[in-house]
């Protein structure tokens, strides 16, 4: 297997029981779920999911309903779906099919609810605290919406918002404040059992101890910390991914002044001998044209991609040290995070970069730990 993306499932573990610990064990949620949209961050959703469930998480949170309905026909047991994303009216059938939460975002989406069977369908009420994508801004609206829910025989399952600006902390108690105030707009708030706006950066400042728990919070839904715990907390911070990205060099050629590499002949050599390596990846799996230029790790050393990438391969300008064969990291761990990632503090534009680009071609294979 020439292209593989590693998921490390012990350090998987590790992440959740560390989640657990400081949520349910000692800031006594009721709830803590997993964030596995986008495949698992790019992990492999049916691979992740089992991991989460065995260790601390109770609730599996997904964007689509082909998620949603994937980890029900796959994955058994007793555990929560609820969907974050925004949803079709037209998939609410698959929703109380497949014991699905759906959100619920305006009165003007539950209007065109009305038309299907609505009996025990589980909603989330998505209330907008200051991002301005979707939700309830008005508790009058929210209400109504509420009301007209009831008497359609739905199960208030949750309440729930997103966080914006995770780095200002005044901005981000604000929007506490404004879920507050709309929670407090409906009716038997308290008997809604997933109660929730905390991902893993506010999630992190809980735990820091600058952005205190709620009385009214129940669940939090951790994403990108799931698959490797970063904090600004030398004394919390883990920064152990749970993934890398390898590949091997299927050949190594010699080029020569005047010499060029790959299509459209983007790339000249200049010096008198190039050693020019060829990747078996490309951006048919994911990969950027854009990350001409930048560098992987071969050897424990940095080399640059040069040329034009193709759908199936991408070359790198190495030295003669570099043989066929070789072991390529296109992404290796948090703290070498390669260099196409603009800022490797930014825990969720690496995973999104590299474990999310790696798109199905490139196969998921869990191991029991990475190699140094």
């Amino acid at each position: 297997m020439l292209s593989r993306l590693l998921v490390n499932v012990a350090q998987l573990k590790k992440n959740c029981l560390f989640l657990k610990k400081e949520l349910k064990d000692k800031h006594k949620y009721e709830h803590l779920t997993a964030t596995i949209k986008g495949n698992g961050y790019g992990h492999d959703a049916l691979l992740v999911a089992p991991v989460c469930l065995a260790n601390g998480i109770d609730a599996l949170a997904v964007a689509r309903m082909s998620e949603a309905v994937q980890l029900r026909q796959n994955i058994k047991g007793k555990y929560e779906v609820m969907l974050i994303g925004i949803v079709d009216e037209e998939d609410i059938p698959l929703a109380k099919k497949y014991d699905i939460s759906i959100p619920v975002a305006s009165l003007d989406q539950v209007k065109k609810m009305l038309k299907y069977d609505l009996k025990k369908v589980k909603v989330q009420y998505k209330l907008n605290t200051g991002m301005n994508r979707i939700g309830f801004k008005d508790p009058a609206e929210l209400l109504k919406a509420y009301n007209l829910l009831q008497k359609a025989g739905v199960v208030n399952f949750g309440v729930y918002s997103h966080i914006y600006d995770n780095d200002n902390v005044e901005k981000t108690v604000k929007q506490f404040d404004v879920y507050e105030k709309l929670l407090y707009s409906l009716p038997n708030w308290k008997k809604i059992p997933y109660r929730h706006i905390r991902a893993s950066e506010s999630v992190d400042k809980l735990i820091r101890g600058i952005i205190p728990k709620r009385d009214w919070e129940t669940n939090a839904r951790p994403g990108c910390s799931v698959y490797g715990y970063v904090s600004q907390d030398p004394k919390l911070d883990q920064s152990f991914n749970c993934f890398q990205l390898v590949t091997k060099i299927v050949q190594v050629n010699k080029a020569t002044t005047g010499e060029t590499v790959g299509y459209d002949s983007t790339y000249t050599v200049k010096d008198k001998v190039e050693y020019i390596a060829n990747l078996p990846i490309g951006w048919g799996d994911g990969l950027f044209r854009a990350f001409t230029g930048k560098k992987v790790y071969i050897n424990g050393k940095l080399y640059p991609i040069v040329g034009k990438m193709a759908m199936d391969n991408t070359s790198v300008k190495v030295d003669e040290t570099v043989k066929n064969g070789d072991t390529v990291y296109v992404f290796k761990d948090f703290k070498h995070a390669c260099t196409f990632i603009d800022d490797p503090k930014d825990l969720a534009n690496v995973i999104a970069t590299i474990a999310n680009l790696s798109i199905l071609r490139v196969p998921r294979v869990p191991v029991k730990s990475f190699k140094k």
